[in-house]
Formats: C-alpha cells, structure tokens, sequence
C-alpha cells in the first residue's frame, strides 16, 4: 500500500477521534435532497436523449467516447 494510503487512513481517524466526522453526515443532510434532484435530473436527462436519439442502449456514446470490454456492460431498457 501506498505511503498516501496510510495518510488518507491517519487522516480518518484522526477526525473520528475529534469527532469531526459526526459534523459531515449533519452538513449533508440538508443538501441531500439537493443532489438526489440533480443526479435523478441527469440521469432522466441522458434516458430523453437515448430515447430522442432512437438508441436502444444507454451506453451507446459513452462507449464510442472510451470503448471498454463488452462484456462488463449491464444492459438496461432506455
């Protein structure tokens, strides 16, 4: 493991014995409802365009952009 790695975990769980990490879930909670609206926003967003655009698989463009292994790809219904 990296030396990052161990600074990133000193780093957790010198919040966790401050207790900083009990203020982070508070600071979100009243964002949540915020992002849950935006991400459902774009994901309803690239669904329209896959519909507007007569493709039947949602990871058309992404996959022309930076084809991986098709096999990994799940298949959902646009």
């Amino acid at each position: 493991m990296s030396a990052g790695y161990f600074s990133r975990v000193r780093l957790l769980l010198g919040q966790l014995a401050s207790g900083q990490c009990a203020t982070v879930p508070a600071a979100w909670a009243d964002k949540a409802v915020f992002c849950a609206e935006a991400l459902n926003h774009l994901g309803g967003f690239r669904l329209q365009t896959c519909k507007v655009r007569g493709w039947s698989d949602v990871y058309k463009e992404p996959l022309a952009i930076n084809p991986g292994p098709q096999r990994l790809r799940l298949k959902p219904a646009c």
